[in-house]
């Protein structure tokens, strides 16, 4: 699985929520992803939606960590943008459900 966290040094964060090692969501390609930190992982998806890239990329799985374009899908292409966009909303409304 892809973990989806913070590389930002955790003495230069502020308080987050930590997560359990079972903490996951699902992208856009349907791939699970683990979150260890939900706000850094916010963070950074909202750092890339903010940057609103004209970058487009295919569908994929990870395969061993590794990405891999998904074969049946090979003649799509996503907004990146979109990508993100969606990831966030699934951070969000997890981050939602948690301290709820």
């Amino acid at each position: 699985m892809q973990r989806v966290d913070s590389t930002t040094p955790p003495s230069a964060q502020a308080p987050t929520v930590k997560t359990s090692a079972t903490t996951q969501v699902t992208d856009l390609f349907g791939n699970v992803l683990q979150v260890t930190d939900l706000d850094a992982a916010i963070a950074e998806r909202q750092m890339c939606v903010d940057a609103r890239t004209w970058f487009y990329t295919r569908p994929f799985k990870y395969d061993n960590g590794i990405k891999v374009d998904i074969p049946e899908r090979a003649g799509e292409k996503i907004p990146l943008s979109q990508y993100h966009e969606d990831l966030l909303t699934k951070l969000q409304a997890l981050k939602a459900q948690l301290t709820c």
